[in-house]
């Protein structure tokens, strides 16, 4: 899988941050501001691999979740705007297969993120309500990893909780629709993704850290928003 390296997503985040927040590179008349709330569903994109002590470890399956997150905006021309964004998304563990013993147990945990992102995002004006978008962002999120279990050689219950933070990254395709000055609607799909994680493990009488991958995972979600 790839993935950046921490130091390398730092670098990029502070490239970001200087290129989307700076003052200095407004170029439109009057600035614009806004505020903006979301939510909507989160989709996992693939199964979660964790490894223990960088044993063979498990795969987890993920049901479909949600995702709210609230942003403030600035617009530096009439088609580039900036955002700071931040969020917390959760989805349901359905399953945990065991690799070594080739046994699929229910897992009742969850994955959940805690996150911050610096977007850019660049719209298509034309002469109707409807302005379609893409962007980029990055960021940072706090993972936290539950595994609730059954073992299945003699039925002890397990309660697994992990946590770690990574870089993380996000693309995003959307549209927003301005019935009046002030107050305007948006629905907008992304892919948001993160680094590989090393979780510490809060769990007693368990393994103290765990190899977790990265999240990978597709969104869509309705926002209303007040510009001023």
């Amino acid at each position: 899988m790839y993935c950046v390296s921490q130091k390398t997503g730092l670098h990029l985040l502070f490239l970001f941050c200087f290129v989307a927040l700076t003052p200095g590179l407004t170029m439109a008349e009057e600035a614009e501001n806004y505020f903006i709330l979301r939510g909507g569903i989160a989709m996992p994109h693939d199964d979660v691999t964790i490894e223990v002590n960088g044993g063979s470890g498990s795969e987890v399956s993920f049901d479909n979740g949600y995702d709210i997150s609230v942003a403030f905006g600035h617009r530096y021309t009439n088609w580039l705007r900036g955002e700071v964004e931040l969020g917390y998304m959760a989805t349901e563990a359905e399953s945990m297969k065991l690799i070594k013993r080739n046994t699929t147990i229910t897992d009742d945990g969850k994955d959940e993120h805690l996150y911050g992102m610096l977007n850019l995002v660049a719209d298509w004006k034309n002469e109707s309500q409807f302005t379609p978008f893409f962007g980029v962002g990055l960021g940072m999120t706090n993972a936290t990893l539950e595994n609730k279990y059954v073992w299945p050689s003699n039925g002890t219950m397990i309660t697994r909780n992990s946590s770690d933070t990574a870089f993380a990254y996000q693309a995003m395709l959307g549209v927003t629709w301005n019935p009046a000055d002030n107050w305007g609607f948006e629905l907008r799909g992304r892919y948001f993704g993160s680094n590989d994680r090393e979780h510490d493990n809060h769990s007693a009488a368990v393994s103290p850290s765990l190899d977790v991958d990265g999240s990978q995972l597709w969104l869509v979600t309705l926002g209303v928003s007040y510009n001023f």
